[in-house]
């Protein structure tokens, strides 16, 4: 009996790519892109081919069984400068895993939302992130000692964190999170001014979008004017946020984000003042890209639903690189 396992390329940069799965069933397997190698477990997992060459296409094979195809980025330009790492939607504090039928773990396991963030954070320390961001949704509702557990973990990677809140650290009942962000010595971003970070090349700037109480984003109260003037006159601007931003009139994907009405004169603003801005959000717990005219816009998916995500951005003289997932193909496992 065979079964098709569906992979994802990621574009680590412009000479390496990931493939992540879940499941290439028991035992050890081979891998390949072009012509690197690797042997990988059984299982959910990811494996990364370095020292590609620039805007190629390679064959991927599986247990030396074609699987596919992946092309590495386009070579950028001029020599890389900075590097910054964000992540989204990490829930610490969440109790079961899955909507209908859920999971839980047994007693005196470390929570899955913490292994996923500890995974991801410690990736992209190794990686060698200069600055890592959180879009919002660190915690599930606030709480003290969900704070405790996920602030212990970032005040400890060593690097600049920036932390924006989302939805659940809004709800009602929740504890004051920028306090306790602040008191682990981490950068808590303020409900209306955006806090911007320069790197050599590249404008981080980071925002928030949440209203207390509420399950959907806004840019309002002044918040799309800050955003921009924040973004103007410092290069290339990397611009988080956590909310997604529709291109419709309303909502039309669940969970809602900020709607078009709000977000599309905001992108047509940030194209009008720094065109090579790039907007990348979460809450949506999912992969997706887009362009808006010049800017690109892109959601980046929860580390807790896909195991240890985070997005990786390169400053390169005049642009910015994220790491964007693409569907790669099929391949029958054993």
């Amino acid at each position: 009996m065979t079964r098709r396992t569906r992979f994802r390329v990621f574009a680590v940069d412009d000479r390496s790519v990931q493939l992540a799965w879940a499941s290439l069933g028991a035992g050890r397997h081979s891998v390949s892109v072009g012509p690197v190698e690797g042997e990988v477990d059984g299982g959910a997992g990811t494996w990364t081919a370095r020292g590609l060459a620039p805007g190629t296409t390679y064959e991927v094979r599986v247990d030396r069984r074609p699987a596919g195809s992946a092309t590495t980025l386009e070579a950028l330009p001029g020599p890389e400068r900075c590097r910054v790492a964000t992540v989204s939607d990490c829930h610490v504090g969440e109790k079961g895993f899955g909507y209908v039928l859920e999971m839980e773990e047994p007693p005196g396991v470390e929570p899955y939302a913490i292994r996923c963030l500890r995974a991801a954070s410690s990736a992209a320390v190794a990686w060698g992130a200069q600055l890592f961001v959180v879009k919002g949704d660190l915690t599930q509702r606030a709480q003290v000692d969900e704070l405790d557990a996920a602030l212990e973990l970032l005040a400890g990677l060593g690097i600049p964190v920036v932390v924006a809140p989302g939805n659940h650290e809004v709800k009602r009942r929740a504890t004051d999170w920028a306090a306790a962000v602040r008191a682990a010595g981490l950068i808590a971003v303020g409900p209306v001014e955006p806090h911007v970070v320069d790197l050599p090349g590249l404008r981080v700037v980071v925002g928030d979008t949440t209203i207390r109480h509420h399950h959907n984003g806004t840019l309002g109260n002044g918040r799309a004017e800050a955003l921009v003037e924040a973004a103007s006159g410092g290069g290339p601007a990397l611009v988080c946020l956590h909310h997604q931003l529709e291109p419709y009139r309303y909502h039309n994907v669940w969970p809602a984000g900020i709607a078009g009405p709000e977000a599309v004169p905001f992108l047509d603003k940030l194209a009008e003042v720094e065109p090579r801005s790039w907007v990348t959000t979460g809450h949506t717990h999912r992969n997706r890209g887009r362009r808006h005219g010049p800017v690109t816009v892109t959601e980046v998916g929860s580390p807790k639903d896909f195991p240890g995500t985070w997005a990786a951005g390169h400053g390169h003289r005049g642009r910015l690189a994220e790491g964007l997932p693409r569907h790669l193909g099929r391949v029958r496992g054993p």
